[in-house]
This record gives C-alpha cells, sequence and structure tokens, in this order.
C-alpha cells in the first residue's frame, strides 16, 4: 500500500498521510489537484454527496464538512454558513 505525506494547500499548516491501494484520484472540479476531500452534502435517499475535490475547491463550514462547487451554494440549507 503506498503512502504520500500531503501538506495541505488550503491551511499550509496541516500535514495528511494519504495511503491508497490504487492511484490517487485527480480533483473533479479543477482536474488539477489531487483529491483528498470527499463532498459532504447530504443527497436525497440518503447518503452523501462524495465527489473528490481538492482543498482549492472545496468549501469547509465547520471540522470535517466539506462541499464540492456544485453544492458550495447551498450549504446553508444544510447547516452550515455562507
Amino acid at each position: 500500500m503506498p503512502c504520500e505525506i500531503i501538506q495541505d494547500a488550503a491551511t499550509g499548516n496541516d500535514v495528511i498521510v494519504l495511503c491508497t491501494r490504487r492511484g490517487r484520484k485527480l480533483c473533479r472540479f479543477c482536474r488539477r489537484n489531487y483529491a483528498t476531500r470527499l463532498c459532504d452534502a447530504p443527497m436525497k435517499g440518503g447518503g452523501t454527496c462524495d465527489a473528490p475535490i481538492c482543498p482549492a475547491c472545496a468549501t469547509s463550514s465547520g471540522p470535517d464538512t466539506d462541499y464540492c462547487p456544485d453544492h458550495r451554494n447551498q450549504q446553508s440549507l444544510f447547516g452550515g454558513t455562507q
């Protein structure tokens, strides 16, 4: 299982250790950066969006709560702040 140490571009302080069995996924939105987060927007029928997003494309509204560009404007509907 390959592991990498990545500095979080959004904060500049956090360090992420990423271990995967498969290759790393690129961000679904910019296609330039590696995705280190998943969208937490709730979907109809349960579950969450889970779109792979990089820190630069993510909008955070609390600890461990990130929204993709498609859902960032809807976050107030989910209890986040705009």
